[in-house]
């Protein structure tokens, strides 16, 4: 099915609108302030916070000092592993991805540039699934209304508030599903 000319900018626009009170929320939380920071979350908080600041993926004493400088009890079950070649080089052993893209977002926002990507990923989320009900010859209003609902009141929605990778790779599969 061919899109119509302009409608994914409309599509764009709403998901924006949907997603704009979620950046706003992601940005004010105080999370250090309301939760602890533990397993995957700390690990990939950490591995972000490395390649913001050092531009690396190794666990330094610098990085626990500046973890801690945020998060008072520090990071607790973080995953590490020895480099086979350097013993005393320890590095974090999880998927780089996430980290990566969250990097530049957490270099400017701090612990909430996590959670500001997975805002971002959230709306690209909407965006596609606007685009793929369209382009399944549903009308547009259908395809809004179902695809905000489906992600919108689902428990999906409050993972945007966890430090993890759940949005990222749902939002890097959805454009498989995009039309056109």
């Amino acid at each position: 099915m061919k899109i119509v000319e302009g409608s994914r900018s409309n599509y764009f626009l709403i998901a924006l609108l949907l997603t704009v009170p979620l950046l706003a929320a992601a940005w004010q939380v105080d999370l250090p302030g309301k939760w602890g920071i533990p397993r995957d979350s700390a690990v990939y908080y950490a591995m972000a916070e490395s390649l913001a600041w050092d531009y690396d993926l190794r666990y330094t004493r610098e990085d626990l000092i500046r973890i801690t400088k945020e998060w008072p009890g520090g990071p607790q079950g973080v995953l590490l592993v020895a480099d086979d070649r350097h013993p005393e080089i320890i590095h974090y052993a999880k998927p780089v991805l996430y980290p990566l893209m969250a990097a530049p977002f957490v270099r400017i926002f701090g612990t909430n540039g996590l959670l500001i990507l997975n805002a971002i990923c959230f709306g690209l989320i909407l965006y596609c699934g606007f685009i793929y009900f369209f382009g399944n010859g549903q009308p547009a209003g259908a395809g809004i209304v179902w695809t905000t609902i489906f992600w919108g009141l689902s428990v999906f929605t409050a993972y945007i508030f966890s430090l993890t990778p759940i949005f990222s790779t749902a939002a890097m599969s959805w454009p498989v599903y995009c039309p056109g």
